[in-house]
């Protein structure tokens, strides 16, 4: 089946596309334009959410220094060689998500303990990709960084899979945030 492509805002069923669903990935791909400096290091993570749009907890952040959530239904995956090109891959076991999640927010930031972390500025070609059990993508969102809300930021909420009522959906958001991953966590209420 061919990749069903998003814009920033729009938005298309998990459910209704893959009717058994169980797990979806959700990867991760992009080039930084390399300059004399520290290079840009962009990080993947994946913010559970309950009813009220905040983190269920802070251990519900899932990235590469916690790489599964206390339900276990997100997975950060840094085996090395991802599929598809991809530079991160966040898992998600839908059927282990409690019911009191109504969100999973993925977001991207530039690594804030490098010496000098630039901005998305330096980020070029963007995707982020929703794939099947066996690997195959159909969902695809191309970011585009060269929005006027992205280019000197640091960190986006990228997209995210969220309910709406017994149906899955996944959206392209492309939000930025000009103080980077510190006004993530104030937003979503955790601790950094």
């Amino acid at each position: 089946m061919p990749s069903t492509i998003l814009v920033r805002g729009a938005n298309t069923s998990v459910s209704k596309a893959l009717p058994s669903v169980s797990n979806i990935t959700v990867g991760f791909s992009w080039d930084v334009v390399h300059s004399n400096g520290p290079a840009t290091e962009i990080v993947a993570c994946a913010i559970v959410c309950g009813q009220d749009g905040r983190a269920v907890s802070d251990e519900h952040v899932v990235f590469f220094n916690q790489m599964l959530d206390p339900d276990e239904g997100v997975l950060y995956d840094e085996s090395g060689d991802l599929p598809g090109g991809d530079t991160e891959q966040i898992e998600v076991s839908v059927g282990q998500i409690p019911s009191n999640v109504a969100r999973i927010a993925f977001v991207l930031y530039v690594n804030p303990d490098l010496r000098r972390p630039g901005t998305f500025d330096s980020m070029r070609d963007a995707v982020v990709r929703v794939l099947d059990r066996s690997g195959d993508e159909f969902i695809r969102y191309p970011v585009d960084t060269h929005d006027k809300d992205l280019g000197a930021t640091s960190a986006m909420l990228a997209a995210e899979l969220y309910r709406r009522g017994d149906e899955w959906k996944f959206r392209a958001v492309g939000q930025g945030y000009v103080g980077g991953v510190s006004d993530v966590a104030r937003d979503f209420g955790f601790s950094l």
